[in-house]
């Protein structure tokens, strides 16, 4: 069976907005447990930056699918699993966008 495949682009921009959300994670669980003062402000300010550079991020990401669309599905599954396949794209941009616009991410 023959994996979908993704450009460059679309990789590139999959893997540094993946890697900031991880590092958002970490610093959220980090900062939220400092004293309140200088050190967590500014963790707090980072937080944000980052949280709009995701959001930019994921932005772009729409915008490149529109020019470089999803590859096919991989050969062999069920219609059921094609609809997971696309759906959990579809629900993952839309968590990411959600959680980044509530403050949450």
């Amino acid at each position: 069976m023959e994996a979908p495949v993704y450009g460059r682009m679309t990789r590139t921009l999959h893997w540094v907005s993946a890697l900031l959300l991880l590092g958002m994670a970490a610093g959220g669980a980090v900062m939220t447990r400092l004293p309140a003062g200088v050190v967590q402000a500014g963790l707090y300010r980072l937080h944000v930056g980052l949280g709009l550079i995701v959001l930019l991020l994921t932005i772009v990401r729409l915008a490149w699918r529109l020019r470089d669309p999803w590859p096919a599905a991989p050969p062999g599954l069920s219609a059921g699993r094609e609809r997971v396949f696309k759906w959990n794209h579809i629900l993952l941009y839309a968590f990411v966008i959600a959680s980044l616009g509530s403050g949450a991410g």
